[in-house]
């Protein structure tokens, strides 16, 4: 395809015009063309191109817009949407553009002849075909097509030049009198038409031009003929012209060593690439250095000079004004302090046609916004211009086409190998502690360079003791301080910056002090400020824009520690109660987005948090079940902070949040995070004096400490909810703790004590209770039936348990009560009715999200087929059930399946090493009927293979464990090792 931009808009598929007609694709296609192969940010072209419009209106039409586009290039994927925005990929055949520049740039090379200039430059030229974009009014006059523009000029004035040494001033005078009248004060151009006339014997008219253009700057601009043009003139009048206003300068400060920032300076680019840039990153970062750093390298590049000012954007200092930097560097540039005019727009353009066709370096070092550094910008291609801030400068880079760079923190190991560099051999001694101690400085040069002065000028401080020092967020800031004025001080210098702030956005920035996660999104941010989304997002886009925040590619914000260090500083002096009410709000969001992704995860009911709290903060939507998920699982950690920030008014915030919160830190396996939970639920519930949230906290712990393996801990949360039952006269409470603490003691072997309490509860949760706890009870019956070895009794209470499944409409328990009904047909030998029931667990437990029964239900899969002879299809399901386990994170899910595979494999000499582990697994977390079990079993297999010494030691170990939970095996399992001659061993 061919774009072209220097006339009208024109768009070339091969031969055909498929230029847009309309006015929204034409500019949104020029906007695109003007960043060619760099993103545009989508808020850009939308207030290009619908300037009044919200953005919920203007960004559908957009799309549409891009759609109609993609339709008519050659590759829709031409044009894509990137992280930074909208990009339309141009190559550098397919662009006038890019040509033109290519052929201006070989300009540039030594020793051309004046035959070759024209030739180069008649070749540029005639890719013109009027002004730039001249039929897109919006974007004629943008800063890449006023480049465009000027670089038309300097091509022009190249070919004037060259045609004049050719002795052909006839040409000379046809065009460059008809830009004159174009342009009619552009100094470049009257001089050599004053030239061109002179040589060809046409002096007063060459004089003529320069009265007229001397009158006319006088008049419209107030200024005096340049140097060039009083040349001209002297050249007119047949004096000699040797005469020349313009210095050399050599203005970059002394280059330091840098570390780590070599892919930094490579960012910044080539000379020839790098033409304006923009080094931005927080305070601190090391921009300035590296601005300087890479001019150092490439000197020679730049033989009309290099120049470095101060801007003073963020210092205790006012900003240097544009006015007064543009007399500096024309200062520097040898004019005396009459020659300088006085107005700041007269200012810039001297400069430009200073700079025009010059290869110079400019350094504008520590700039606060655009228009400080715009009337600096140099007026020609081959000068290039490096701008240092804080802030991303988006102006420069949607006027002006610049290239952020960004100066990160250093990488970890750079980050420790500046440190090592500046304290030396103390580093060795204590590479851990100087390593840390580089991270806690936020790996930023300055911090490091500070912490390094304070190891220098206390010999007997190590990095150890520094560390120790730095560590407490609270006194950080005051030893990160060089004692060497405020450009040395961490927290002087993030002042600079905070300073520079709206009140609007300083509000964002203290509350980011606040935040007790590790980054937050949008929303949760708009709940933490207290203000409405589309407000926050402008607000703490402006603290990105200048280094004081982060945004990940996933829209989540997060601040360096130095700088939350500093925002929590400035967000005490709000007050205590301010920041109060600003952590529970933050608590009420992470609550009701909990309430409202289990509505939406669980529709038919079965988890539904209890009634939604009532909170003004805003509330998440979700797309459906995999959105709420994710935002379950991306938030969490937050939502453990927040709570774990909660103050003592806001425990009914605590109970709701642990409510809400419980399912899925039970799916998910987080069982160690659900203690953490559980205990702040269980002492809020008794600070408030609800003795109800108490004894679900209590329940809900010892869930959380079963999983974990630690069943005497998960007896104690059951007893301890059985007393709060008690104490409050409910009967139905109490029948549910009781079996769950029942449930603790089957699983340590006690069948028979475990089966007399699930007995005892079943009446009071029929009278008492709902269809769901009966469901339940009769289940924990079914498996102490199964664990006792009787899987007919079993297979009654579960079949009892699935027509209550029917009537009472549970559809979270049916998987649970199939995959019972599997085992006790495996126990009867009906393998076949155990695979399909199992395989029908596993799918209603997907259905429903049930991560544990379907674990359980893969591992009966695997089983069945193990026994039907299908090897490698059970074994497959069977180590994929124990992978899934064990990545599950619970102790108990890992015995069944565990349990599962020792009952698969029970005749096969091969299963040795799987019973092993079983034992040792049961043994290690007290399963002391699985212990029992599992050695029984491998003392089979021990049989079969003639080791009969260790088949009786494991029989008769199994034995002692049956006896000591009172299990009937113990007689049966003992006369297996009695009937097995040898002595153990």
């Amino acid at each position: 395809m061919r774009f072209e931009t220097l006339g009208p808009l024109r768009v070339l598929r091969g031969d055909v015009d498929v230029t847009p007609p309309g006015r929204v694709q034409r500019l949104v296609l020029a906007t695109l063309l003007l960043q060619a192969n760099h993103p545009v940010p989508v808020e850009a072209l939308t207030d290009g191109v619908w300037p009044d419009e919200p953005a919920s209106t203007a960004q559908p039409r957009l799309q549409l817009a891009v759609h109609r586009l993609r339709s008519r290039l050659d590759d829709p994927a031409r044009l894509s949407l990137d992280p930074g925005g909208y990009r339309l990929r141009v190559g550098e055949d397919e662009s006038d553009v890019a040509a033109f520049d290519r052929l201006a740039t070989g300009l540039l090379v030594e020793q051309l002849t004046p035959d070759q200039v024209v030739d180069i430059t008649s070749e540029a030229l005639a890719l013109w075909r009027g002004d730039p974009l001249e039929d897109v009014v919006e974007l004629a006059d943008s800063a890449e097509a006023l480049r465009w523009a000027d670089r038309r000029r300097w091509v022009v004035e190249a070919w004037c030049q060259a045609q004049l040494l050719r002795g052909r001033s006839a040409e000379v005078i046809d065009r460059a009198g008809t830009a004159l009248v174009a342009e009619p004060l552009h100094e470049p151009y009257a001089a050599v038409l004053m030239r061109a006339l002179h040589a060809a014997g046409r002096p007063a008219d060459a004089l003529a031009v320069y009265e007229r253009i001397r009158v006319g700057l006088r008049d419209e601009l107030g200024l005096d003929p340049g140097p060039a043009l009083r040349e001209a003139q002297s050249e007119a009048l047949g004096e000699e012209t040797s005469w020349s206003p313009i210095t050399v300068p050599a203005e970059l400060p002394p280059d330091v060593p840098l570390t780590g920032r070599d892919d930094l300076l490579e960012l910044i680019g080539a000379p020839e690439q790098a033409r304006l840039r923009v080094v931005t990153g927080m305070a601190g970062a090391g921009k300035t250095a590296a601005a300087v750093a890479w001019g150092h390298r490439h000197l020679g590049s730049f033989p009309d000079g290099q120049i470095f000012i101060d801007l003073r954007g963020y210092s205790d200092d006012a900003p240097t004004a544009p006015g007064d930097a543009l007399a500096s560097v024309l200062a520097s540039l040898g004019l005396a302090p009459d020659r300088i005019p006085t107005g700041l727009d007269a200012r810039a353009a001297l400069w430009r046609s200073l700079t025009a066709a010059r290869r110079m370096l400019v350094v504008l070092d520590n700039a606060r916004e655009t228009e400080q550094v715009r009337p600096l910008l140099t007026g020609g291609a081959d000068s290039t211009v490096i701008v240092t801030s804080r802030s991303a400068l988006p102006g420069l880079s949607a006027r002006e086409g610049a290239d952020a760079v960004l100066a990160s923190p250093l990488a970890p190991e750079a980050s420790a190998s500046l440190l090592r560099g500046l304290i030396g051999q103390r580093a060795d001694d204590d590479p851990g502690a100087v390593r840390e101690l580089a991270r806690v400085c936020g790996d930023l040069p300055l911090a490091l360079r500070i912490a390094a002065q304070e190891l220098i000028a206390r010999p007997d401080l190590t990095p150890a003791d520094l560390l120790a020092e730095v560590r407490d967020e609270r006194d950080r800031l005051d030893l990160f301080d060089a004692d060497d004025g405020a450009a040395t001080d961490i927290r002087a210098v993030l002042s600079w910056s905070y300073r520079a702030l709206g009140a609007e956005s300083a509000q964002v920035f203290r509350a980011l002090g606040l935040l007790p996660g590790a980054d937050v999104d949008l929303l949760a941010l708009s709940a933490l400020c207290d203000l409405p989304q589309r407000e926050v997002r402008r607000r703490v886009e402006a603290l990105v824009r200048i280094h004081l925040a982060q945004r990940s590619a996933t829209g989540r914000y997060r601040q360096h520690d130095l700088l939350r260090a500093y925002a929590a500083e400035r967000a005490a002096e709000d007050g205590a109660e301010a920041a109060s009410a600003a952590r529970t709000r933050l608590l009420a969001f992470y609550t009701r987005g909990a309430q409202e992704a289990i509505r939406v995860s669980f529709p038919d009911g079965e988890y539904l948090a209890q009634d939604p709290i009532e909170t003004e903060v805003p509330i998440p939507g979700f797309m459906g079940i995999p959105d709420a998920q994710d935002w379950l699982r991306r938030e969490w950690s937050n939502a453990l902070a927040a709570l774990e920030h909660a103050e003592d008014g806001d425990a009914e915030l605590i109970l709701a949040l642990a409510r809400a919160w419980h399912v899925h830190l039970r799916d998910n396996g987080l069982y160690r995070d659900g203690l953490r939970l559980h205990e702040q639920e269980v002492r809020a519930g008794r600070r408030t004096g609800n003795a109800i949230a108490e004894y679900g906290g209590h329940v809900r712990l010892g869930a959380n400490r079963r999983n974990l393996g630690d069943l005497d801990g998960a007896e104690r949360e059951y007893r301890a909810a059985i007393r709060i039952a008690e104490s409050l006269g409910d009967p139905a409470r109490r029948a549910r703790s009781t079996g769950n603490y029942a449930m603790i003691r089957a699983l340590r072997g006690r069948q028979r004590e475990a089966e007399e309490l699930l007995t005892q509860v079943m009446p009071v949760l029929r009278e008492h209770d709902g269809d769901y706890s009966i469901a339940v009870g009769l289940s924990c019956l079914a498996d102490c039936r199964l664990r006792a070895g009787d899987p007919e009794r079993a297979e009654e209470l579960l079949q009892e348990c699935l027509r209550l499944c029917d009537e009472g409409d549970l559809p979270m328990h049916r998987p649970s009560v199939l995959l019972g009904l599997s085992d006790a047909a495996f126990g009867r030998g009906r393998l076949a009715d155990s695979e399909r029931l199992a395989r029908e667990a596993e799918r209603l437990a997907e259905e429903v999200q049930e991560p544990k029964v379907r674990i359980f239900a893969l591992a009966a899969v695997g089983r069945a087929q193990l026994r039907l002879g299908q090897e490698s299809e059970g074994h497959a399901a069977l180590r994929a059930a124990i992978g899934s386990a064990r990545d599950s994170g619970s102790v108990e899910v890992a015995m069944e399946v565990l349990q599962k595979y020792v009952q698969a494999t029970a005749d096969r000499q091969v299963a040795t090493a799987m019973h092993r582990e079983a034992v040792a697994y049961a043994t290690e977390h007290g399963f002391a009927g699985d212990e029992a079990g599992a050695r029984a079993a491998l003392g089979r297999i021990l049989v079969g293979r003639g080791d009969t010494a260790r088949a009786k030691a494991e029989f008769a170990r199994a034995a002692e464990i049956y006896a000591e939970v009172d299990d009937p095996r113990a007689a049966e399992v003992s006369a297996l090792a009695e009937g097995i001659g040898g002595a153990a061993t």
